[in-house]
């Protein structure tokens, strides 16, 4: 999708995603994109933009957690 074909609202999603993943905070990204999905004003096509987005975050999320039970 080009630049100006995106909307105020949509950009400001983005800047806000990429600033979180430049920081390597996927699973922050990936709950903001997901959480952000009924923003008025968003197209159908950023709505599936903003569902892939989520999923490409969530794959790059590492696990630093232990397991439970050790």
């Amino acid at each position: 999708m080009k630049n100006e074909e995106k909307t105020a609202a949509y950009q400001r999603l983005e800047a806000k995603c990429s600033a979180l993943e430049s920081r390597g905070l996927y699973r922050r990204a990936a709950d903001m994109w997901r959480t952000n999905l009924t923003i008025n004003g968003l197209t159908e096509k950023e709505r599936d933009l903003c569902v892939t987005n989520a999923g490409l975050c969530s794959r790059q999320a590492k696990y630093t957690g232990k397991p439970e039970g050790l």
